[in-house]
């Protein structure tokens, strides 16, 4: 009868560390984007700090000024998409404990399976959710660099001639 009643728990414990690796990852996806945020902010701030002891701004420090904003924007935006996906994840965690715990109910008081298998159902619907949100964040973050290196390779060397090196 044991084995009987913990069989069925292993559907949800394979799930719950599948989540747990993806929270992993999201989370350590989340570190970066913050890192780079404040990274960006202190940019903008000491872009800022020379153009108002300078008393103008060149066209780089504009353009960079610019580009800055937009990412910092962009990265906010990402952000927020994984949390999203880390609120989806860790609540298929619990959903996915209190499945396993109705399975255990079911197998030993012979309760009707009927609240475990819904509650599994919304576990992996909540899992499913937070993976494509995160395939959502990942398609952004392509965006992201993609716009970054079209601004740096557009800039051109102060002086260079039309047909000088860029």
């Amino acid at each position: 009868m044991l084995v009987e009643t913990l069989q069925p728990l292993l559907a949800p414990v394979v799930l719950i560390s599948a989540c747990g690796l993806l929270i992993m990852a999201l989370n350590a996806r989340t570190m970066t984007v913050k890192a780079r945020i404040r990274q960006l902010h202190l940019e903008r701030l000491t872009i800022t700090e020379k153009v108002g002891e300078a008393g103008s701004a060149s066209s780089t420090q504009r353009l960079r000024y610019e580009g800055v904003g937009n990412q910092s924007d962009n990265l906010l935006r990402r952000l927020q998409l994984m949390r999203a996906a880390l609120m989806c994840m860790v609540g298929s965690v619990v959903l996915m404990l209190i499945s396993s715990l109705l399975i255990g109910l079911h197998g030993v008081l012979r309760i009707t399976s009927i609240p475990a298998v819904t509650v599994f159902v919304l576990g992996l619907l909540s899992m499913l959710a937070g993976a494509a949100v995160f395939l959502l964040e990942l398609r952004l973050s392509l965006r992201e660099i993609t716009y970054e290196h079209q601004r740096i390779m557009a800039l051109t060397l102060p002086g260079a001639d039309e047909g000088g090196a860029q």
